[in-house]
């Protein structure tokens, strides 16, 4: 009794690796299943990203849809290099002091 046993988990153990390596078969192509990112043909506006809604996934956004908004706006935006510190074309602008986060003991964050 104690062969058949030890036999059996050896089988079982054989199977699970077999399994793992592939040799049972494979998964299909994976279907893409959410909706795509839809941005218009001409430069985005402020209001092409006030509108954008990423899809979710399992952890957190589709990472292939941040990555192509991402290298769209940067292929639209100035080069940093061309934005000199003070001719008012920069990307970057200075904060008023009255932006900051105050924490009033909620789970939220509120700005005030």
């Amino acid at each position: 009794m104690e062969w058949f046993i030890a036999a059996l988990a050896v089988l079982v153990v054989g199977l699970a690796a077999l399994a793992a390596a592939g040799g049972l078969g494979q998964f299909g192509p994976v279907e893409v299943d959410r909706p795509p990112l839809t941005l218009p043909d001409s430069p985005l506006t402020a209001h092409d990203l006030a509108g954008v809604r990423f899809a979710v996934v399992p952890r957190g956004y589709a990472m292939e849809q941040v990555d192509d908004l991402l290298k769209r706006l940067q292929s639209q935006l100035p080069d940093a290099a061309d934005c000199s510190p003070g001719s008012g074309s920069g990307i970057i602008e200075e904060k008023d002091s009255s932006d900051r986060r105050i924490h009033d003991g909620s789970d939220e964050t509120s700005y005030g």
